[in-house]
């Protein structure tokens, strides 16, 4: 039975409902609070899918295989079949195309675009979270390609995964820009209705009377309100020890609460005019401590080093954050030197926490995004989340292919 493919629309149709119910569930302090935009970016980046792209910086390769097929007795000349299977060496050439690394892929391949490319077929090429890979028999049983046939193939096949990677691109690029707007749009409307509704409730409440019952404070009522550990453990398969990773959602609720204290540093900065490195990291420690202390998991944050916060529990340490004094583009690299440095395959998120004293916070801005997208090891999805705070995706030094979130946060002192 064949069935229709959902396409790019009606899988971020999919999207916007799911990000619709999400706003709906959000405190109404939470919406009133915050500013469209940050709100905005905040679903966008849970929820939006990474366009594919051919990565550019790997090379295209091509190998030749000799493989033994075996050839059926039915597949055989009427003469030869009644000496039954036959072993037959294969003579083919393999083709890798490097794409960049996207765990959406496969859901990606499986979209219908709204217009399709020709000469090919998606199960022709076997499509990887990092390459596009094909294989063409040059030598086989009954058959023997010539050169031009060979190279009218590989060009054929190729120029096939190139242009549907470029439709995939293309829509994936409209869908999130549609999808963005509309996000602002719910949030807006979400707000409006709220502003009203409060307006509507005072009214009554005042003509009825009675006091109106306060809210607590969104942040502490979800900690007080989540019993679960803040890291979570990894069921380990039976041969391996026991690992350990924390949620997207719990290290923005971390960043959440660096960037207030941040935003209070900057409030007072001649409080913190003799601070170091060391001063700031101290106090960071303090109101972590405060919001995540009495987990089951006996976790807390502790300092390591000279200016390096950890999230530790008992089998070892899972986030890390780098606080330093701006000192130029070159240290700022070094500093995601050492950040990746303290990343081990099992952890996938860090924070550098940047202090600025006595410089211009814009031109600062501007350099450590040059230094974030000039860095070796930095592949993709930079994102300026709000002002002050970028998001960037890098690869470990001991392994290409594993990916780590960095989150970079700036506070003028």
């Amino acid at each position: 039975m064949y069935t229709i493919r959902a396409s790019f629309s009606d899988a971020y149709n999919k999207i916007l409902e799911d990000i619709k119910l999400q706003i709906l569930k959000e405190p109404d302090s939470t919406i009133i609070g915050t500013t469209t935009e940050e709100l905005a970016d905040y679903y966008y980046s849970n929820k939006h899918y990474d366009p594919v792209k051919i990565d550019l910086e790997r090379t295209e390769t091509l190998e030749q295989k000799n493989e033994v097929r075996i050839i059926r007795a039915d597949q055989r000349e009427d003469s030869y079949r009644d000496e039954g299977d036959l072993p037959y060496e294969y003579e083919s050439i393999h083709v890798t195309i490097p794409i960049v690394h996207n765990a959406h892929l496969s859901a990606l391949l499986n979209m219908r675009p709204s217009t399709f490319s020709l000469g090919g077929s998606t199960k022709a090429v076997n499509w990887k979270r990092n390459t596009a890979e094909f294989t063409i028999d040059i030598k086989g049983y009954a058959f023997n390609r010539d050169d031009t046939w060979v190279i009218n193939e590989v060009q054929r096949l190729k120029q096939y995964v190139y242009n549907h990677i470029h439709i995939i691109e293309t829509e994936v690029t409209t869908e999130n820009a549609m999808l963005l707007q509309k996000i602002k749009g719910l949030i807006e409307g979400r707000k409006t209705k709220l502003t009203a509704d409060k307006e509507k409730y005072n009214s009554l409440f005042k003509q009825i009377g009675i006091p109106i019952k306060k809210k607590d404070d969104d942040v502490v009522k979800r900690i007080q309100l989540d019993t679960q550990p803040l890291v979570q453990k990894v069921k380990p398969n039976p041969t391996q020890p026991e690992n350990y990773s924390i949620k997207r959602e719990d290290v923005l609720a971390i960043i959440h609460i660096l960037d207030n204290q941040g935003s209070q540093f900057e409030k007072t900065p001649a409080s913190f005019e003799n601070s170091g490195e060391n001063d700031f990291r101290n106090i960071l420690l303090v109101g972590l401590n405060t919001v995540f202390q009495g987990k089951a998991t006996g976790e807390t944050f502790n300092a390591k080093g000279k200016s390096d916060i950890y999230l530790n529990i008992a089998k070892g340490n899972i986030l890390v954050c780098e606080c330093k004094i701006w000192g130029g583009q070159k240290l700022y690299g070094e500093t995601i030197d050492q950040l990746l440095g303290y990343l081990t395959w099992r952890e996938n998120y860090g924070i550098m926490i940047t202090f600025v004293k006595n410089k211009s916070l814009t031109n600062v801005l501007t350099e450590a995004d040059t230094a974030i997208n000039a860095h070796p090891s930095y592949r993709k999805g930079f994102q300026k989340i709000s002002a002050s705070h970028f998001l960037s995706h890098h690869v470990l030094p001991s392994d290409e292919f594993k990916f780590v979130e960095l989150h970079h946060l700036f506070y003028n002192i």
